[in-house]
């Protein structure tokens, strides 16, 4: 909401500015917002308004962009990396477990204290 304030504020310099509303500055508005709202406390709300808001306004218009240079490459959508490969769609899916199978029925558990393990086979 304050956002949209800010925009409608530099929306309004830039009519009396005579200038595109997207060349102004928005942090710089911004500042300057913040900078006249420090101001506006320490006067009274009838005789800051007006003024104020004039002075506010010109500030903003004085923060303008260069001119915006026109694409050099035309905008498309990148292709979105996904670190999964696809699903095999041609492979049927393994065969369900049966409700009486066992976690030790499919795993063969090593000893880690038994002897060494021989390279070549038993």
């Amino acid at each position: 909401m304050a956002h949209d304030a800010v925009r409608l504020l530099l929306a309004q310099a830039a009519v009396e500015a005579e200038v595109d509303p997207d060349r102004l500055r928005f942090t710089e508005g911004l500042f300057e917002l913040t900078e006249m709202i420090d101001l506006a406390l320490t006067l009274e709300p009838e005789e800051a308004t007006a003024p104020l808001l004039t002075r506010l306004r010109h500030k903003m218009a004085q923060h303008v962009l260069p001119p915006r240079r026109l694409r050099i490459n035309r905008r498309e959508v990148k292709q979105v990396y996904n670190k999964y490969k696809p699903k095999k769609r041609q492979v049927p899916p393994p065969a369900p477990f049966d409700p009486q199978d066992q976690f030790l029925d499919f795993v063969d558990l090593l000893d880690p204290l038994e002897g060494e393990l021989s390279v070549g086979g038993p």
